[in-house]
């Protein structure tokens, strides 16, 4: 079943939903029955839900097991995080700026082909001009498996101006900011 260690507090929330926690994580289980009754585009197969994220569709699909306080958070996070689910199950449309998920993928689409910062020196590093930060960038960002991308480089960007960066990257434009050797 699930992998987060030994249990060492277990709630009821319903019969068949059981919300525990453990040293190391936790989540909620749900028996293979009621399991069945969550959409399968949603559905964990061995019926647990962790803690941060999946929980959210235990509560959408059995609300009376939470209080309205809980359904509003998870129906948030169902949005922000599992937008696909989110769509489906509230036969609606996320506009663009209202689920972090949705919008972040949309970013990654728009600019992957163009340099997306990896990591950042500010000029407290001696070899940074005053002002500047130094981005080590790769093209389309990290892969879906969070490995660097083959083509990578370092630009000098101003200070000021990657302080304004996207919550999803700061986006070189190798018109503006110039190629550096640079080692970090």
């Amino acid at each position: 079943m699930h992998e987060w260690g030994p249990v060492q507090s277990r709630k009821v929330l319903s019969p068949g939903i059981v919300s525990i926690s453990t040293a190391s994580h936790g989540g909620i289980l749900v028996e293979k029955q009621l399991n069945l009754l969550i959409p399968e585009y949603m559905r964990s197969p061995d019926g647990a839900y962790e803690e941060d994220v999946d929980w959210s569709i235990v509560a959408t699909v059995f609300p009376n097991a939470f209080t309205k306080e809980e359904r509003a958070r998870a129906k948030e996070i169902l949005k922000n995080y599992v937008p696909m689910a989110y769509e489906l199950y509230y036969k609606e449309v996320i506009p663009p700026g209202e689920s972090r998920a949705k919008d972040e993928t949309a970013f990654k689409i728009l600019h992957k082909n163009d340099y997306l910062g990896l990591a950042a020196w500010g000029d407290w590093h001696s070899q940074v001009p005053p002002g500047q930060v130094v981005v080590f960038a790769g093209r389309g960002g990290r892969t879906a498996d969070y490995k660097l991308p083959k083509d990578t480089a370092y630009f000098v960007v101003p200070a000021d101006e990657y302080d304004e960066r996207s919550p999803f990257g700061f986006v070189i434009d190798e018109q503006r900011h110039p190629r550096i050797d640079f080692k970090g």
